[in-house]
């Protein structure tokens, strides 16, 4: 058998080589691209609708997507409202998640219709299927006054502001019901207090404008704040189960 002074420079070396190796494959379990933790999904620097199914949800406007200068700047045209709901599978299905965008209305179409833009919600992805159950929050304005409204398919409910013609609009899922239902918290700059909205589990989401076509109206820097899911966790510390017990027969082949 060795002695204690031969073996002392090779556990060194091989309980640094395991800590490198623990080091990385850490690194890469928590680094890997996934939808967990804070990603914006489009910055709008590329003109790319592919990411999204367009849904014409009231009076079926052409489809208005328009990309300019590293903004999403819709052209729907007079009394009618579109959608664009991304497609890649990220939804708002955790307590903890939530969906944001940066929202600029500087003034109204002028043609008798209010303007707005702001967030689809909606259980259902594909655009050829009913909007049962969704959830349009905008900020709207006509006539220099702007208001925060919430159109489902059964009621619309607006509050009076003042509020900013631009600001970031949020949407975090904050409880669920053991019969499928979920609450979500509605944040906006000139909000006295959030507003809390009862809906399904699971919700995708995308941007949605209506009367935007002669306005300057744009949106910027979708983005998903999703939490770590216990998948995940579990995933991690496999990983570092897995490096230990390699680190480990490492050590014993080498005694």
């Amino acid at each position: 058998m060795k002695d204690l002074t031969s073996m002392l420079p090779g556990f060194a070396r091989e309980l640094r080589a395991g800590t490198i190796w623990i080091a990385l494959l850490i690194g890469v379990a928590l680094f890997t691209p996934r939808a967990d933790g804070q990603v914006i999904l489009d910055d709008y620097s590329l003109n790319d609708e592919s990411n999204y199914n367009y849904l014409p949800r009231l009076n079926n406007p052409p489809d208005g997507w328009n990309v300019s200068s590293g903004e999403l700047r819709p052209s729907i045209t007079g009394n009618a409202t579109g959608a664009w709901l991304w497609n890649h599978g990220e939804k708002l299905a955790e307590v903890g998640d939530s969906v944001s965008i940066n929202l600029s209305l500087p003034g109204a179409a002028n043609n008798g219709f209010w303007t707005g833009i702001g967030l689809l919600l909606s259980p259902r992805v594909d655009s050829a299927s009913s909007l049962v159950g969704f959830w349009e929050i905008t900020l709207s304005t006509s006539g220099g006054t702007y208001e925060f409204g919430i159109t489902t398919a059964t009621s619309v409910h607006r509050d009076s502001g003042p509020f900013p013609s631009s600001g970031t609009l949020t949407i975090e899922m904050i409880d669920q019901t053991p019969r499928g239902g979920s609450q979500y918290e509605v944040s906006y700059p000139g909000m006295t207090a959030p507003i809390v909205i009862s809906a399904s589990h699971s919700l995708y989401f995308g941007p949605v404008a209506y009367n935007t076509a002669t306005t300057a109206a744009a949106f910027d820097n979708l983005t998903l704040t999703a939490v770590p899911k216990p998948s995940m966790y579990l995933a991690v510390f496999g990983v570092i189960a897995l490096a230990m017990v390699c680190v480990q027969r490492r050590r014993k082949s080498g005694i």
